[in-house]
């Protein structure tokens, strides 16, 4: 018996690895193929040295992950994408941002009215544990780019509502993420946790469509009367306990979740397919969607736009210590329809 669980598992590995290395090297672009496929247009000679010096640097590292991919030290492959032209510090800059830990989300007030452990997490004992993806079940929106929008918890925050209202009214809607940046009290863009931004969207009611209250590229007044139009009615939100990767995936199994990482490494950034395994930390700098799961990793959906990782999407590897992996458990919530007792928050 024990050699055949181990004659499976080594099949098992072979087949990752064989996966991987089959797969054609994405790092095959010159950089003037890279100006092209990306509209990069720099305001000087200088400048455009200097980006190409970047460009090869990140060509390397490429070259040098997917060869050891090739040998089966990793189970994920990398490439250019937009970002090939950035430092890490620039990356950081604009599209990665130090997420705030809203302790008040965790008080005992906060934690018994958010949290029903029986009705939020029935999918501990009732849950398809082979897994689910939201996207063949017509709940979840095309990939969204935050572009210089450095927030990107606004857009998770308003991707989990739209999951909660294609799921409860069958109607998949684009919300308004431009009414969350108007309209929220926070920095928007700049600054702002995924609880603040739940908050919000509880406090208010709901949320306009995306048609009715478009993006304008930049913050700017709220618009009262769009905000009052409630196209996905929330009540209030739910914090899934942390540590663990049981309730999250509980959480998964009922709607999308939204969730923090880390997500500032090289190797994140310049992902494009396969199951992400890191190298990666716990402090948490970026939002994005959990849309599925299986056994072996999380469905993840990203903000910056469908050319980056697998359509915008990337795998991560489940059963990576209690924070999970990049600290996937550590900050995760979603919406609930209703809550009779929320105006009682203070909000």
């Amino acid at each position: 018996m024990k050699l055949l669980v181990l004659a499976a598992a080594a099949v098992a590995a072979l087949a990752v690895m064989t996966t991987v290395s089959a797969a054609p090297t994405p790092s095959a672009m010159t950089f003037e193929e890279f100006k092209d496929k990306y509209n990069k247009v720099y305001e000087s000679a200088e400048e455009e040295a200097r980006r190409a010096a970047i460009f090869q640097e990140s060509l390397d590292f490429i070259e040098k992950h997917n060869a050891e991919a090739a040998a089966g030290m990793h189970t994920y492959l990398v490439g250019v994408n937009e970002f090939a032209d950035l430092t890490r510090e620039e990356f950081r800059q604009h599209h990665v941002t130090r997420l705030p830990f809203d302790d008040d989300k965790r008080d005992p007030v906060t934690a018994t009215l958010h949290l029903d452990e029986h009705a939020v997490h029935a999918a501990d004992s009732n849950g398809d544990s082979s897994g689910i993806d939201w996207r063949k079940r017509g709940a979840v929106t095309p990939v969204r780019n935050q572009g210089q929008c450095g927030n990107p918890a606004i857009f998770a925050a308003v991707e989990a509502v739209e999951g909660m209202h294609a799921i409860s009214s069958g109607n998949l809607v684009e919300l308004s993420t431009q009414q969350v940046i108007d309209c929220s009290g926070t920095p928007g863009c700049s600054g702002g946790s995924l609880v603040s931004f739940f908050k919000y969207i509880a406090r208010n009611g709901g949320l306009d469509s995306a048609a009715d209250y478009p993006t304008s590229g930049a913050g700017g007044q709220c618009n009262k009367a769009k905000e009052a139009r409630h196209v996905a009615k929330v009540g209030g939100y739910s914090v899934v306990p942390p540590r663990n990767e049981t309730k999250l995936a509980a959480a998964v199994f009922k709607m999308p979740v939204a969730v923090a990482i880390e997500a500032d490494t090289p190797s994140f950034q310049m992902y494009t397919s396969g199951v992400y395994s890191g190298p990666c930390g716990t402090q948490l700098d970026h939002a994005v969607l959990v849309v599925g799961y299986t056994d072996e990793y999380w469905i993840v959906k990203n903000s910056w736009g469908a050319s980056w990782g697998d359509q915008g999407y990337i795998m991560m590897k489940r059963g990576v210590g209690a924070a999970g992996i990049c600290g996937i458990t550590l900050d995760a919530m979603y919406p609930t329809a209703t809550n009779a007792t929320v105006a009682t928050l203070h909000l």
